[in-house]
């Protein structure tokens, strides 16, 4: 689980639990299955698709604030020039991705298909909701300002985007002339 929610290479992950990378690499592949099958019976897995939120209709209907944000992960750069290109940020990174549904006490819900390069977090929200604005009915949609914007799309639901915060300025007293 330390390797899936941290940036790591192989190599890194081996130097870590004192393996090689290729080790690290097999036991990921080897166990990988097992822990999807634990965190699936203890009902921790997310939601990869949001027509299926009646699974999380329990869940659901305890949380009235919900958090959404967007996440890039990391990925190789790849070789052939036009992927390049899909796949650069522009953060000097090659990422993909993806948007994150949680709730206050950090529990993600939903974890959405991963998108190529320079997404904006609004226009993924936008084709991930689409047609299922019922799963934030009545609830407090806390976003960042990424989302603006997002409240037209949600109308049966409270968006909440904080207000950025104002330069420091000083202000000098005006010259006096002579």
């Amino acid at each position: 689980m330390f390797i899936l929610k941290n940036t790591l290479t192989w190599d890194n992950a081996g130097l870590i639990f004192g393996i090689s990378g290729g080790d690290a690499h097999l036991n990921l592949t080897r166990f990988f299955p097992l822990l999807q099958t634990a965190l699936e019976r203890l009902s921790c897995l997310p939601v990869r698709d949001l027509k299926d939120w009646q699974k999380l209709r329990p869940e659901f209907s305890r949380q009235l604030v919900l958090l959404m944000d967007g996440s890039e992960v990391a990925v190789q750069r790849p070789v052939d020039e036009q992927q390049q290109e899909q796949a650069f940020s522009g953060k000097k990174r090659h990422t993909r991705k993806l948007l994150l549904l949680s709730t206050t006490d950090r529990r993600i819900l939903y974890v959405s298909k991963l998108y190529n390069g320079s997404v904006h977090d609004k226009k993924m929200a936008d084709q991930e909701i689409k047609d299922q604005s019922a799963v934030f009915e009545s609830k407090e949609l806390r976003v960042d300002s990424g989302f603006l914007g997002i409240g037209k799309t949600l109308k049966d639901c409270k968006v909440e985007i904080p207000e950025k915060k104002k330069k420091k300025t000083t202000t000098y007293p005006p010259a006096e002339r002579s």
